[in-house]
């Protein structure tokens, strides 16, 4: 199991110079960005997915597109439950737990971009199993100065 709270070097290094160049960014009140991020790492975990995750992802990308989506509410409420029924596997490094958050994060729309959400969703990209070049290409898609 990966412990996502516990980052390697080459994780570190992303967050850190995320750190320095969101500090400088005017991000606030951004939470698009944040949610954008959340749905290319389920991109990037979509064969791990399950068919209701993949429907919020899905409802998720056309919520952000701007598109009407019926199903958007329905199914990031359930992304929430989904939460709070793993929330005793965050200290335990469950995959599924980490995978789990990425997929509500890409249903959020209330978590600011920060450095903080950075590091937060680089910790559940870590837990989920994706390595740090691939995490590295969602941010830099996101973060013009990165």
């Amino acid at each position: 199991m990966t412990d996502p709270r516990i980052l390697p070097p080459d994780i570190l290094e992303i967050r850190d110079r995320l750190d320095e160049v969101i500090v400088d960014a005017n991000y606030e009140g951004d939470v698009r960005r944040s949610a954008l991020v959340a749905l290319d790492l389920c991109d990037l975990l979509r064969p791990s997915l399950s068919g209701r995750q993949m429907l919020a992802v899905e409802a998720a990308r056309s919520y952000w597109s701007g598109a009407e989506s019926a199903e958007f509410e329905q199914l990031a409420e359930e992304c929430l439950r989904a939460i709070r029924a793993t929330q005793h596997l965050a200290a335990s490094g469950n995959r599924e737990f980490s995978i789990t958050r990425l997929v509500f994060a890409a249903t959020n729309r209330y978590t600011e971009f920060s450095s903080y959400t950075c590091e937060f969703q680089l910790g559940l990209g870590y837990g989920a199993g994706l390595t740090a070049d691939q995490m590295r290409g969602v941010f830099r898609a996101h973060v013009p100065e990165f």
